[in-house]
């Protein structure tokens, strides 16, 4: 899992800076979590948006 963490944030950092906030709009799968860990790793921030609304 950290290894496809670190090829998803080497793609988020080809196209977002560090810093910005990267929206995140998902049901729970395991592929969330490689995304939330990716978005840490390139030092960007997660907001989650829910669904639900």
């Amino acid at each position: 899992m950290y290894s496809q963490a670190g090829h998803c944030a080497n793609a988020l950092l080809t196209r977002f800076e560090p810093g910005e906030h990267i929206a995140l709009r998902a049901p729970n799968l395991p592929e969330w979590v490689i995304v939330q860990l990716a978005v840490g790793m390139a030092g960007m921030v997660l907001v989650l948006l829910n669904p639900a609304y």
